[in-house]
């Protein structure tokens, strides 16, 4: 689920981003955002801040699950591993013997969790150069009215707005959902981890994603606001 909103969101920044790049420098929106090659360099570089910043975030996502591991247990973001062993009691029912036998966990053989640290890691500084390269470029090259009122920053607020809400709207109930699911019913005495509520993991993605729709929600309300407020100039 984690992966599939992720990828969701990437495909309506990237989709999002060029439709509204070509929208805004082709008719503008009365501020200045016509079909230049300036303008078009501007639509990349914010384009590319946003790839990066939903690198950059997928890595905080990672290293979070793998932070998780260590402070609340192996189970909480990875669940079981098994090393293919078993083991195997035997239970009677309806007078018949039967075996009933479990995989043998061990969590001490499961790498996932350095690998997790490690790739989290390296998208978080690539993630963090490359957006930040490109957010100063931009920034170096726009006036403050570009930054602020421009066609192309509404639409990049309009698109973190939905890219990452849709994202934060799916993984909030299902981290509660999941959270719950792991401290009272799984951790009870007799239950099974069978994988399929284990936290860790959506948790990360409802921590890292929800914040920065919230950002981009306020800015892009503000935005609004302040374009409503200001009185239109006689024709």
């Amino acid at each position: 689920m984690a992966a599939a909103g992720i990828a969701l969101a990437v495909v309506i920044l990237v989709l999002g981003g060029i439709g509204s790049a070509i929208f805004f420098a082709v008719r503008g929106q009365g501020s200045g955002d016509s079909f230049t090659f300036r303008n078009l360099l501007r639509a990349y570089l914010r384009l590319a801040y946003m790839v990066s910043l939903v690198v950059f975030m997928v890595g905080a996502v990672t290293t979070l699950t793998a932070a998780f591991a260590t402070t609340f247990g192996h189970q909480f973001s990875y669940g079981n591993d098994f090393s293919g062993n078993v083991t195997c009691t035997s239970i009677t029912v309806n007078g018949n013997q039967q075996q009933n036998c479990r995989p043998v966990p061990t969590p001490g053989d499961d790498r996932r969790q350095k690998e997790d640290l490690i790739q989290g890691l390296s998208l978080l500084v690539a993630g963090l150069v490359i957006g930040g390269a490109h957010r100063v470029g931009q920034l170096s090259m726009e006036s403050v009215d570009e930054r602020r009122s421009s066609g192309l920053a509404r639409a990049e607020y309009l698109i973190g707005t939905i890219g990452f809400g849709l994202v934060s709207i799916v993984a909030l109930p299902a981290a509660a959902y999941s959270v719950l699911s792991y401290n009272l019913i799984s951790q009870s005495p007799g239950s099974y981890n069978s994988g399929g509520d284990i936290p860790g993991p959506t948790l990360a993605v409802a921590i890292v994603f929800v914040p920065a729709w919230a950002y981009y929600l306020v800015s892009f309300v503000r935005r609004v606001r302040s374009q409503a407020a200001t009185p239109a100039e006689p024709a």
